[in-house]
């Protein structure tokens, strides 16, 4: 805070990863008191997960595991640039890819997919609150094509992307839907901030 100050400003509010993607959900989506959802944040350097009842984050968990690991493991094994390795990794054609790389992303999904499981049971162990319903996947790396079918075959849970505009306006001539559908994945942590901004 004396940073901040020090810098000429004059803080109001200061937010967490964790709060900032339960914002984004809660402005987005109905909830339930019967239910509650895993919200995971697949960034470039670590995993958040945060599962909601009841407006209440019950459960937070983060680990080091991030989307940079495997384009680090692409561009090694294919001696490419970080951003073109980046942009492969990314890519919706699967079937234009390298067996190498499928297989490298394959093997990358299993084990996000086995690490958010082991948050879920966890949960499922410890809490005496409601069970899960669904888990929404967030971050660059949920773009990991496939990643939200693995997620579900592996804890049997319905997964789906988070889209922080499904209830937020824009000016359809400013965004384009294809560039909003481009960067929702990536702009739930910005969006929860931005929430934030008109709180007292």
């Amino acid at each position: 805070m004396a940073a901040i100050e020090d810098a000429g400003l004059q803080p109001k509010i200061m937010d967490l990863d964790f709060f900032a993607l339960q914002n984004a959900y809660e402005a987005n989506y109905p909830q339930s008191p019967h239910e509650a959802v895993a919200l995971v944040d697949l960034g470039a350097s670590s995993t958040k997960v945060v599962v909601i009842h009841s407006g209440v984050p019950v459960l937070t968990k983060e680990s080091a595991t991030g989307g940079n690991n495997l384009t680090a493991e692409i561009q090694r094994h294919l001696n490419l640039s970080f951003a073109d390795a980046e942009a492969l990794k990314t890519s919706s054609h699967a079937e234009a890819m390298p067996q190498e790389v499928n297989d490298l992303m394959q093997l990358a999904s299993e084990n996000i997919a086995q690490e958010i499981k082991r948050s879920i049971d966890f949960y499922s162990a410890s809490s005496a609150s409601a069970p899960i319903s669904s888990i929404l996947l967030a971050g660059g790396g949920s773009k990991i094509p496939g990643l939200s079918r693995i997620v579900e075959e592996k804890t049997g849970l319905p997964t789906q992307i988070l889209n922080p505009f499904n209830s937020i306006s824009y000016d359809p001539a400013v965004f384009t839907q294809d560039y909003v559908t481009a960067i929702a994945p990536l702009a739930s942590i910005a969006v929860g901030l931005a929430l934030r901004a008109g709180a007292p």
